[in-house]
């Protein structure tokens, strides 16, 4: 789900599609990076950030138990300290945060900018192909606050030594 929603990703399918078709033959040439490359690191970086974007109200309760299921109660309590698991062992859904949310996106488009093994320029000018983004951001922000933050998480995450990215054996270059 991170992948197929980052902004490199975004990118690349916006170049192979060009009308409003979107066929399997398109679909398989798309960059998805295959479940069985993602490493322990990786996903502790990824799923509870995408739990945390995603489980906002109690209709997705499945998908919360589903992910609880998978990782178990020690994972979800590391991750989730100010979220705690309520008396029948079900969590909570995260409160919607602006701010918050917009940091955890920029950590994942950060992440999928090393695993296409881009470099901050590329990064920089795939960002820049998102014009209504920007507009919105600017007119919000009085910045282009989505780049920003981006960057800035693309920065971090090269710095980040508990996260070790093989470009080589996750993804193909974009």
């Amino acid at each position: 789900m991170a992948n197929l929603n980052s902004i490199p990703f975004d990118f690349v399918a916006r170049q192979k599609i060009g009308g409003e078709n979107f066929n399997y033959f398109i679909l398989k040439q798309l960059p998805v990076i295959p479940p069985d490359r993602y490493t322990p690191e990786i996903l502790d970086f990824i799923v509870p950030r995408v739990v945390e974007l995603t489980y906002t109200a109690w209709d997705l309760l499945p998908f919360a138990e589903d992910v609880l299921k998978e990782v178990g109660e020690e994972a979800w309590r590391r991750w989730f300290p100010e979220n705690p698991l309520d008396g029948e062992g079900r969590p909570a859904p995260f409160r919607w945060d602006e701010e918050r949310r917009a940091a955890l996106r920029a950590d994942l488009d950060g992440l999928y900018g090393h695993l296409y093994q881009l470099d901050r320029e590329d990064l920089d000018q795939i960002l820049e192909t998102f014009p209504i983004v920007k507009r919105k951001d600017e007119a919000k922000y009085g910045e282009f606050r989505t780049k920003r933050l981006v960057l800035e998480a693309f920065g971090r995450l090269k710095e980040d030594q508990s996260i070790s990215i093989n470009h080589h054996e996750i993804a193909p270059s974009l």
